[in-house]
């Protein structure tokens, strides 16, 4: 079967990660302009910065702020973001094999 594990379960959206990076840059935002659409004081670049590097998976509140400020509804930022934590199981228990 064609390519890895984590490239067939990404699928047509990818991971969270990608599709807030893809979003934000198909809209023309920096990261700076998508923290300030969100009017919280605890939304600021460098959180979405590890949004987009997979760092932290956003949790139902912020992806309730993602979703209309990238135009994305909320069923399609759900699915990315299972997916990207279907990921990280996948990752730990890889790790833990390897001990």
């Amino acid at each position: 079967m064609p390519g890895s594990w984590e490239d067939r379960q990404a699928g047509e959206d990818g991971f969270i990660s990608e599709l807030i990076w893809r979003s934000r840059l198909a809209l023309g935002l920096s990261q700076e302009l998508l923290a300030e659409l969100f009017k919280d004081p605890y939304a600021i670049p460098t959180r979405v910065d590890q949004w987009e590097r997979g760092m932290h998976i956003p949790g139902p509140y912020w992806r309730d702020s993602l979703g209309p400020a990238l135009d994305l509804p909320g069923s399609r930022m759900e699915r990315a973001a299972a997916r990207a934590r279907l990921r990280r199981i996948f990752v730990a228990g890889n790790r833990l094999g390897d001990a």
